[in-house]
């Protein structure tokens, strides 16, 4: 019953090849995303994604296998999602989802997609994505975009430890 975070799948969003060459394709993209998440999560555990999770409909094929394998997904979205015609709508997450959202709180810390106002952190720590690899140099900013993280989620108890 471990719980997961992750940032920045962008599943479907071909021109994020550009910023991650290391990829053939787009295809080529999602898999390995989605099987390094399918390689630590399970049937009981929790998957937060912050954001800019499906950009473009062909991309919720992985969200779903996703979805359909683990125990609970939350998301929190992004400044991409939804945003571009042929995106999944809002409703095309629901079925999949736990929770679905703009900020949570979990323990001692703020889960969201872009980096906070550090005044907002209110002694809290802020787990975020957005900044793919360009982290903020604070202990009080944990950057999980995909980049960061070599694609593959952490265990949050890591982070919180």
């Amino acid at each position: 019953m471990a719980v997961y975070v992750i940032s920045d799948t962008h599943f479907g969003h071909g021109n994020i090849l550009r910023h991650r060459p290391e990829f053939e394709s787009i295809e080529a993209h999602d898999r390995v995303i989605t099987d390094r998440i399918l390689s630590l999560c399970g049937k009981f555990d929790s998957l937060y994604v912050l954001g800019d999770v499906v950009v473009y409909q062909p991309g919720m094929r992985y969200l779903e296998e996703i979805a359909s394998r683990i125990g609970f997904l939350h998301i929190i979205l992004g400044n991409h999602d939804n945003e571009r015609k042929g995106a999944p709508a809002l409703a095309d997450y629901l079925p999949l989802c736990k929770s679905i959202g703009a900020i949570k709180h979990y323990k001692n810390a703020w889960l969201t997609h872009a980096p906070i106002h550090p005044d907002e952190l209110r002694g809290n720590i802020n787990i975020h994505g957005h900044v793919h690899g360009r982290s903020i140099n604070d202990t009080r900013y944990i950057n999980v975009s995909c980049e960061a993280l070599e694609y593959t989620p952490v265990d949050m108890a890591r982070l919180l430890g």
